[in-house]
């Protein structure tokens, strides 16, 4: 069902129509402006979203129109209660921040509203047809935004995350009270090889003995990795001891945002069955890691993965969930695998990877809160140098 919202404030458009349920969005019109490759704009992985997540979380689905009422772009909004620690960096003021949040919760958890999804995989859930007026339809998106915080009691609005590509068309949010901050880069790879045997040939020697002695590790230990797509195999293995996994590797991360119940990670399979895979590092009957990925013709997305902490040192699980995530992403013969936002220094010399910035824009709903922001803001987010730029070709 389609909610009614008022008419577009730029002329060169139609007025918008959000609806609030994956399932009842005009399919035909929202495919007119994704592209068949575009996995994160896949009314699948939407659904695997809000099906796992509509007791955390309010989502809505818009689509712009241009003034023939032809589909001009698409975008996901979700409100989400965030605690407010996990957007900080690491120093003083998150410590400050976490007493203030053990003392007075309701200070730092708070409602966000996002233009995006709650899960973090370094990429934004904006897209514009060809040709379409962009710098109108974020003036309608913004508008959009302001009404649905309002309406949510939000007290922040981000638009996350855009590529430097984006950044051109991105940066006029800020004519509406937003700034730009820098996100997490995300690290990337387009090898030029087809297996992993064939990657770890053209490496350098003392990268492949490393990589080798990881490998050696596992297999000493009697671990076998499981890769699977099946729906049904997912669910049997993927118990609440393999989601504790993933809750380990959530706990020592140094940036959180969404914590994802288990639901999130069975229902991929079920949606995505021809485009996901699950890899399971296995000592006997016992899970010790998984990793957990999704992928197209031209991409492959890591997502998610969990470790037995206790047993990693051992086996190298960390480093073993990735080296078969990365051989899958090379026999599938995907023109770019991104590899994550963090772990930057073993991707980079491991895996190939270079960096890539990326952005997200933030304003405050209510003045104390946009006064806050605009006294803190370096110190709450502060510039993300990349550490491994893309060489010049």
């Amino acid at each position: 069902m389609a909610t009614a919202i008022s008419p577009a404030s730029n002329a060169s458009l139609t007025a918008p129509t959000i609806w609030h349920s994956v399932d009842d969005i005009d399919t035909i019109a929202w495919e007119t402006v994704r592209d068949a490759n575009d996995l994160f704009m896949d009314l699948r992985l939407l659904r695997v979203v809000q099906r796992s997540m509509s007791t955390q979380a309010r989502f809505r689905y818009v689509l712009f129109y241009d003034d023939l009422g032809q589909p001009a772009a698409i975008t996901c909004l979700c409100t989400y209660v965030i605690d407010g620690t996990l957007l900080v960096a690491e120093g003083r003021m998150k410590k400050l921040l976490g007493l203030v949040g053990r003392i007075l919760p309701l200070v730092v958890k708070y409602k966000v509203l996002f233009c995006g999804m709650p899960f973090s995989a370094g990429q934004s859930h904006l897209r514009f047809a060809e040709g379409a007026d962009r710098p109108a339809i974020l003036a309608d998106l913004c508008c959009i935004m302001d009404e649905v915080a309002q309406t949510d009691r939000a007290r922040v609005i981000v638009l996350k995350e855009f590529d430097n590509d984006d950044r051109h068309t991105m940066d006029d949010v800020e004519q509406h009270g937003y700034r730009r901050a820098d996100s997490l880069p995300m690290n990337l790879t387009a090898p030029q090889q087809t297996s992993f045997d064939d990657y770890l040939t053209a490496q350098k020697h003392r990268t492949r003995h490393n990589i080798r002695r990881s490998l050696k590790r596992l297999a000493e230990g009697g671990l076998h990795i499981l890769s699977t797509s099946d729906p049904d195999e997912i669910e049997r293995i993927f118990t609440h001891d393999v989601h504790n996994l993933y809750t380990a590797i959530f706990q020592h991360s140094e940036t959180k945002l969404e914590y994802l119940p288990i639901e999130f990670f069975r229902e991929i399979p079920r949606q995505l069955p021809k485009n996901c895979r699950f890899f399971f590092l296995i000592e006997g009957d016992t899970v010790r890691a998984f990793g957990a990925s999704v992928f197209s013709d031209r991409s492959y997305h890591p997502l998610f993965a969990g470790i037995d902490y206790e047993k990693n040192a051992d086996f190298d699980l960390y480093f073993n969930v990735l080296y078969a995530t990365f051989a899958d992403a090379l026999s599938q013969g995907a023109d770019q695998i991104h590899m994550g936002q963090d772990a930057d220094f073993f991707k980079q010399s491991k895996l190939g990877c270079h960096q890539e910035a990326r952005s997200f824009y933030v304003k405050g709903v209510r003045p104390p809160i946009r006064l806050a922001l605009r006294m803190l803001f370096e110190k709450l987010f502060p510039a993300r140098p990349l550490t491994a730029p893309r060489e010049a070709s």
